[in-house]
C-alpha cells in the first residue's frame, strides 16, 4: 500500500504487456487492467479492504494467471496507545501487523529527540521500546522514526502520540565500598548519609568465608555515610588469605527514606591473597558426610596433586588456584569417587615461566 487508497504492483516478468487480475475472492478474480511494463499503481481501490492479484503475460497469447497474492488497503501504520512498563520501556500498540524480521529497522523517538535503543516483537500489533535513559513521570510524546509493516507500507512519522508516564524514578541507595579497617574490623561506606538508628542494629550485617562465618559484637563507630564493624576479641580477618563476604541487610535505609538497594540488601567481597604455602588449609578433614574438600590459604598458580596411600596419582590440578582456592569433588581422573581412608596432596608453586619454586605436602582422611 501507498496510501489508504492506491496500492502499487510489482512483478518479475521477460514479457513487456500484462494482464492485470483483482477480486475481493481469491476464486473470483475479474480483469482491470492491462499495462506495459512490469509495475502499476491501483488508484481504483477502497480502504480496509483485502484484495487478490494475479498477473498474466500477453505477447503472443495470453499466459496463466501467475500465484496470486493478496494485500489489504489501510492508511500509514500510527501509534494507537502507550503504556510506560519499567522505566525505561514503554509498550507500544500499533494501528497495523508489524512483522518480527522488520524490528531491526524500527527506530522509535522519544520526545522528539531520544532514539530507542531496542524494539522487541511481543504481538502483531505491540511492540516493547527500551530508551537510554529513565522516562521521568510527567506528559511524553512518543512518534515512530522509522518503520515498515507487514504490508511493506512505512509508518507515519508526523504523527506524535502523547502519553503519560507515571513510575516515579527512585534514587539509587548503595554501598560504595567495604574494606578492611584492621585485623578484626571491617569498614562500610555508603554513597548517601544513613539512618543511623538503623545502621547501628548489628543484625542487619554479616561477615564470613567460604570456611567460618564471623560473630560481630559491636559497631566500632559510626558516621553520616560509614560504619565500622567490629568482629569478637581474638579474631584476625587477615590470618587466612580467603575471601571475605560481608552482607548488608536491605533494613538499611539512607537518611532520607530509601532502602538500600531497593530493599534487597547488598553482598560485597574483600579479596585476600597470600604469597606462601607454608599454611595450607584442608577443609574439612577429615572428610566426613560432605561432598567436596578445598585447599584454601593458598597462592595463585600453585599445581595440587592428590595421590592415594600406595602412591597412585588420584587427581591433579594444573596451575587452576585462585585467592578462593581450589575445591575438589573427590572424584577421581575418570569420574569416579574415591572411596574412604588416607590421601596425600602435593602443593607445587610455579612462577611465570610454570618452574616449581617450592613444595608442600600434606594428607587428609575421606570417611565415607
Amino acid at each position: 500500500p501507498l496510501t489508504g487508497s492506491k496500492l502499487n504492483l510489482q512483478w518479475s516478468s521477460f514479457s513487456l504487456s500484462h494482464n492485470i487480475y483483482r477480486g475481493i475472492n481469491p476464486d473470483s478474480l475479474s480483469l482491470v487492467k492491462t499495462v506495459t511494463g512490469r509495475e502499476w499503481i491501483d488508484s481504483t481501490v477502497s480502504i480496509n479492504v483485502k484484495y487478490f492479484y494475479s498477473i498474466t503475460s500477453v505477447e503472443n497469447s495470453e499466459s496463466q494467471k501467475s500465484s496470486i497474492v493478496s494485500v489489504i488497503t489501510h492508511n500509514a501504520p500510527v501509534i494507537e496507545s502507550v503504556a510506560q512498563t519499567s522505566f525505561s520501556q514503554l509498550l507500544v500498540k500499533l494501528s497495523f501487523d508489524i512483522l518480527s524480521d522488520n524490528l531491526s529497522t524500527t527506530v522509535l523517538l522519544l520526545d522528539s529527540t531520544i532514539r530507542s535503543s531496542s524494539i522487541v516483537w511481543r504481538s502483531s500489533r505491540t511492540v516493547l521500546a527500551t530508551f537510554p535513559q529513565n522516562i521521568l513521570a510527567g506528559s511524553h510524546s512518543l512518534r515512530i522514526l522509522q518503520m515498515i509493516d507487514g504490508s511493506g507500507m512505512t509508518g507515519d512519522t508526523n504523527q506524535n502520540k502523547s502519553f503519560t508516564a507515571i513510575l516515579q524514578a527512585r534514587k539509587e541507595f548503595f554501598v560504595r565500598m567495604v574494606k578492611l579497617f584492621s585485623s578484626n574490623k571491617i569498614q562500610i561506606d555508603f554513597n548517601d548519609p544513613l539512618d543511623l538508628s538503623i545502621a547501628k542494629d548489628i543484625s542487619n550485617y554479616s561477615v564470613k568465608t567460604i570456611a567460618r562465618q564471623y560473630s560481630i559484637v559491636s559497631i566500632d563507630s559510626i558516621q553520616p555515610e560509614s560504619i565500622v564493624l567490629k568482629m569478637s576479641s581474638g579474631i584476625n580477618l587477615t590470618e587466612l588469605a580467603l575471601r571475605l563476604e560481608v552482607n548488608v541487610s536491605g533494613n538499611i535505609i539512607s537518611s532520607t527514606g530509601e532502602n538500600l538497594n531497593f530493599g534487597k540488601g547488598q553482598t560485597l567481597s574483600i579479596a585476600q591473597e597470600t604469597q606462601s604455602i607454608d599454611k595450607i588449609v584442608v577443609y574439612p578433614n577429615p572428610v566426613k558426610n560432605s561432598q567436596f574438600v578445598s585447599f584454601i590459604n593458598i597462592p595463585k598458580d600453585c599445581r595440587i596433586t592428590i595421590f592415594s596411600m600406595n602412591g597412585e596419582k588420584i587427581k591433579v590440578f594444573e596451575t587452576m588456584t585462585t585467592s578462593d582456592g581450589i575445591s575438589w569433588n573427590m572424584k577421581n581422573e575418570n569420574g569416579f569417587n574415591v572411596s574412604t581412608g588416607i590421601y596425600l596432596y602435593r602443593v607445587e608453586q610455579l612462577n611465570s615461566v610454570n618452574e616449581i619454586t617450592n613444595t608442600v605436602l600434606g594428607k587428609f582422611a575421606v570417611i565415607r
